[in-house]
């Protein structure tokens, strides 16, 4: 059982349930790579792709040098800001202590 920040229980399956019925489609990578590691069968009809030749490409075969250098700047951008929140919750944690 996985408690969400709501405090909302989630089997370990939900997550994925959830993921692979959503209207939208969604692919996932890492910040530092455009390896496409996990994607729902809406975005692979999207692209026109099954969900097995779509974890085959990268997000650059599938997105366009403009985008993807946009959303690589948003990507880092929110890191940074939440890398700034963690370090402010410490702060005042130990503040608190």
């Amino acid at each position: 059982m996985t408690v969400d920040g709501d405090g909302t229980r989630f089997a370990p399956g939900d997550y994925r349930t959830i993921f692979d019925t959503l209207s939208e489609g969604i692919f996932l990578h890492p910040p530092d790579s455009d390896e496409i590691l996990e994607a729902n069968a809406r975005r692979a009809e999207m692209l026109g792709y099954t969900r097995a030749e779509l974890l085959e490409l990268t997000v650059s075969d599938v997105t366009d040098d403009d985008r993807i250098a946009t959303l690589a700047d948003g990507v880092r951008a929110a890191s940074t800001r939440i890398d700034d929140i963690v370090e402010r919750i410490r702060e005042f944690d130990h503040l608190r202590q």
